[in-house]
């Protein structure tokens, strides 16, 4: 067997119950073995991995073992801390009468077998943009966390466990087409009984899934994750399909979703493959949760029409990312320039200018052939 064939027998063992063939006992060699911890810990699933050797008592090489049990054991504690954390924003919220909606993992977990399975980088929570500056003083004053500059759709906060909070004011993307529907979230926001939490519709969940998914696809990256997300909601989920595709539709997001779900049923339910399947297969195997940067660079630089296009917005965003980082730019649009030299300032105070120099040196390696690959393949999923 080949290392992606037992990494995908191990997940689904795991996750849908589904028996491991019997021949993989005698197939985890260590050179496997490296290549499969190397793909499961790139994409935040060696827990899962983990689950399925251990459960299975698979005779796996010792080194192995001992680096998944340290990941299962982090995804743990990684759980239990942002459960914790979680308890106590929902509290402070529901205190302070402030709305807000649970996004990604921490409403997705609860699908998977274990919820400590389903691990996330932070917790992901939208409130109303008139009330994110009353909750981010709050999240200070009463439960320590600290903050950093408001951003176009969040301000990223860190607590004192060290758990990071994104709390979005709105799912804007920066990508027009999936902004028509994401600009307006609480339109499809439905109400939790004696309870200041929304919840989104189940289509619109789903939606939104597949939004995220092709908005990575088309900034150079998508991790195994939010496939096995999307197969879960799908399964476990009672939506209205026609209501669903109709969102697809209105956001040109039919083709990505197609290729997608054809993706998920590979991998889930052993279809076979075919050439844009096995394309996208290794677009997200050798890229990890987000992609590499070099996938980024020229994906980004396509959808911008061309690199000095990209460099330069880049150095000065679009207006649209401006005035929500900005706030005071929707009614005093001259400020503009003023507010271009407060970011730069503001990168050089937070010690981001050498991400934009990394970036810059990756840039100068991306050649034009590959950025034409980029975009042959974008296309084919209906993204660019």
């Amino acid at each position: 067997m080949l290392a992606a064939e037992i990494f995908f027998a191990l997940l689904n063992n795991c996750l849908f119950g589904k028996e491991l063939p019997e021949s993989i006992a005698h197939s985890i060699t260590e050179e496997r073995a490296e290549l499969i911890y190397k793909c499961a810990k790139g994409h935040d699933v060696a827990q899962i991995i983990a689950s399925s050797v251990f459960e299975n008592a698979l005779d796996v090489p010792s080194d192995f073992a001992e680096k998944l049990k340290k990941q299962q054991l982090l995804a743990v504690f990684r759980y239990r801390n942002m459960k914790s954390e979680l308890e106590r924003i929902s509290e402070l919220f529901e205190a302070e009468s402030i709305p807000y909606i649970l996004l990604k993992g921490a409403f997705i977990r609860d699908l998977y077998p274990e919820p400590y399975l389903r691990t996330s980088s932070d917790i992901d929570i939208l409130v109303h943009e008139a009330d994110v500056v009353r909750a981010v003083a709050l999240l200070n004053e009463k439960c320590g966390y600290t903050s950093s500059e408001r951003s176009y759709h969040d301000y990223s906060m860190h607590s004192e466990s060290g758990v990071h909070l994104e709390l979005h004011f709105n799912l804007l993307e920066n990508m027009e087409n999936i902004d028509r529907l994401l600009s307006h979230p609480w339109d499809h926001a439905l109400g939790i009984v004696d309870s200041c939490q929304y919840r989104f519709t189940n289509e619109f969940t789903l939606f939104h899934i597949v939004a995220h998914m092709s908005y990575h696809f088309a900034t150079g990256g998508c991790g195994v994750r939010p496939f096995i997300d999307l197969y879960l909601l799908e399964n476990k989920l009672s939506f209205d399909r026609a209501s669903f595709e109709k969102m697809l539709l209105e956001c040109g997001l039919v083709k990505f979703y197609e290729a997608a779900k054809k993706l998920c049923l590979v991998w889930f339910e052993g279809l076979d493959q075919d050439e844009l399947t096995r394309e996208m297969e290794r677009f997200i195997l050798t890229g990890g949760v987000n992609g590499s940067k070099k996938k980024s660079i020229a994906a980004k630089q396509q959808r911008k029409g061309g690199k000095i296009a990209y460099i330069s917005e880049r150095i000065f965003q679009p207006y649209g990312i401006m005035k929500e980082k900005y706030p005071i730019l929707k009614k005093h649009k001259y400020l503009l320039p003023f507010c271009h030299v407060k970011r730069w300032f503001s990168l050089l105070k937070n010690g981001k200018m050498s991400d934009l120099k990394k970036e810059y040196n990756a840039d100068k390696a991306v050649e034009m052939q590959k950025a034409e690959d980029m975009n042959a393949f974008l296309s084919k999923l209906g993204i660019n």
